[in-house]
């Protein structure tokens, strides 16, 4: 799980494949808690507020974007 200081210093391109890879974590980590499989359920948790991190940062970046160019 990454800082969100770490997040902010990298490329929206980057940011936009570790959210997607976050993603599909998530999903299979959940369908893995549901199905028994998986006893640890501390990881989505984690995994959501890492998501949450990496979308902020995004709009963030956006929101700059937007500003330069207006």
């Amino acid at each position: 799980m990454d800082k969100i200081d770490d997040l902010r210093k990298q490329n929206a391109d980057k940011l936009r494949l570790e959210l997607e890879s976050s993603r599909k974590e998530f999903v299979e980590s959940r369908f893995s808690v549901l199905s028994g499989k998986g006893k640890n359920t501390s990881i989505l948790k984690k995994l959501k507020k890492n998501i949450a991190r990496i979308k902020t940062v995004l709009n963030e970046k956006e929101v700059i974007d937007e500003q330069k160019t207006s």
